[in-house]
């Protein structure tokens, strides 16, 4: 299926890119290797249905949109928070909500965001796939840069 996307879906794919690019700009300034690895898997593309996915050990975020609905999910790992400076553990959450506020965008979006509760298995789910070689997972590692 390669439906036209509405004005709202276009909206929320543009809101999700920019999250998207923020959040691995952020990437190399956490201080672990772990923390700045991530695995995505899918491609942001303007058609219908589209999904992405982004699995770390410092959130998950992803776009789903079909015929019944348009979200953007996300989670953070409140258990590494402590051990990150304060501006970084927030500034992932702050990004989502800044490009998703009513004021954001044209269109209003604050309706596509669904957070959801972070849970380890997910990533160690997207690690499994990884091994497997299951198509479209890319597992990517940021190199440290000091703010």
């Amino acid at each position: 299926m390669n439906e036209q996307l509405t004005l709202y879906q276009l909206t929320v794919i543009q809101a999700y890119r920019n999250i998207l690019d923020e959040i691995k700009a952020l990437l190399p300034q956490y201080p672990t290797r772990q923390m700045r690895t991530y695995i995505e898997r899918g491609q942001v593309e303007n058609v219908n249905p589209c999904e992405h996915f982004l699995y770390s050990p410092m959130l998950t975020l992803s776009l789903m949109i079909d015929d019944r609905d348009t979200v953007i999910s996300f989670s953070r790992n409140h258990e590494l928070r402590w051990r990150v400076p304060r501006q970084l553990e927030t500034a992932l959450i702050r990004t989502i909500y800044r490009h998703t506020e009513k004021t954001a965008t044209a269109v209003n979006i604050e309706d596509c965001l669904e957070p959801l509760y972070y849970v380890d298995e997910i990533l160690g789910e997207a690690e499994g796939m990884l091994r497997r070689r299951r198509k479209g997972y890319k597992r990517i590692v940021v190199k440290f840069k000091e703010a």
